[in-house]
């Protein structure tokens, strides 16, 4: 009898031995399952910013090519539309106005070349002067 008895205890621990270690599986499982959901979406992020930057990237060689001004921070070609109008700083450096508008602090500009600041008025950004030479170029790059 005792040792039906203790086969029984040692079946009983051996049972539940299994099924923490299947606990354990099961937990690991997921947390694998959710690594790899994360790992796909970093490489979907990836991917994409790949991708984009591959766009951006043939633009600026077509832009290059033309010799067309750009902002020396987005690299975008200036043109005579809201955001691409180049806005020149008090330190003399130009940039798009949309890139102006990222740097801009409640009450000035701080250039990204030589960190001078430039005072902004009631308009913000706008009140900044265009430079008409710049979209001299860039109109005649883009008709030739």
């Amino acid at each position: 009898m005792g040792s039906s008895q203790s086969m029984r205890k040692n079946e009983t621990i051996l049972k539940s031995r299994v099924k923490m270690l299947e606990k354990k599986l099961k937990a690991e499982s997921k947390r694998n399952n959710f690594q790899k959901i994360r790992m796909k979406r970093a490489e979907q992020q990836i991917r994409h910013e790949l991708e984009e930057l591959k766009v951006r990237n043939k633009a600026l060689e077509d832009t290059c090519e033309k010799r067309t001004p750009c902002c020396g921070i987005c690299w975008r070609p200036y043109q005579n539309n809201e955001a691409m109008i180049p806005r020149i700083l008090s330190c003399g450096h130009t940039l798009c106005e949309s890139c102006g508008l990222k740097l801009a602090k409640s009450s000035y500009v701080e250039c990204p070349f030589d960190r001078i600041k430039t005072p902004m008025f009631f308009n913000g950004i706008q009140s900044l002067p265009k430079n008409f030479t710049i979209l001299q170029l860039a109109n005649v790059s883009r008709q030739s």
